[in-house]
């Protein structure tokens, strides 16, 4: 609506598009429904073998902390864990069991709700396609933190560890941006220079 109506097409513009999603139980729209229903996820290693990470402070002097610091694909954690609600349905699987069957829920209601933001950034590149603005527009795609799918066992982001600290950063405008990764370390306080650099 913005595009198309209000802005003015003589002139630069800028436009800030944040999408809520993904955040708390995954809510995604009815359409994504059966989006992966037919595919198994594969799991991460270590979310079967979290290894050695935590402190004392968060793990305990014997792990008695585990089963209450974080959150759980699985049912190490006594109240926020995914497991929890497919037991309810189906009281007599074994531990694995369960969290082979959270996991597969939790990564497919992930991903469908990221469907929905990836389908309606795609509207937008549609929109200066057919404008003829996609090469004339610095397009910066990222994320407020990287997410746990499982890793170590965690379906949260408040770890810091290297899946959660890693941002998504994605910035294309073929005049000046090579294609590629770089290796530069970013912070959110970047974005804001970066973004007044490109606008001269």
């Amino acid at each position: 609506e913005w595009l198309r109506h209000k802005r003015d097409p003589n002139k630069p513009f800028f436009l800030k598009l944040h999408f809520k999603a993904p955040h708390g139980g995954f809510e995604y729209a009815l359409r994504y429904e059966s989006y992966l229903a037919d595919v198994t996820i594969p799991e991460p290693e270590n979310l079967w073998k979290p290894g050695n990470h935590g402190s004392l402070a968060t793990r305990g002097s014997n792990d008695e902390l585990v089963r209450y610091i974080g959150s759980s694909v699985s049912p190490r954690h006594v109240s926020r864990n995914y497991a929890a609600a497919i037991r309810k349905k189906n009281p007599d699987l074994t531990d694995e069991q369960v969290t082979r069957e959270a996991y597969q829920t939790y990564l497919k209601k992930y991903l469908r709700c990221v469907k929905g933001v990836d389908d309606n950034v795609k509207r937008v590149v549609d929109y200066l396609k057919a404008e003829g603005l996609f090469d004339d527009t610095v397009i910066f795609y990222t994320g407020d933190q990287g997410f746990y799918l499982g890793e170590h066992d965690y379906i949260d982001k408040r770890w810091p560890y290297d899946e959660s600290m890693r941002m998504p950063f994605i910035v294309r405008y073929p005049k000046s941006v090579k294609v590629g990764r770089s290796d530069a370390i970013v912070e959110n306080i970047d974005y804001a220079p970066t973004m007044l650099d490109f606008a001269g």
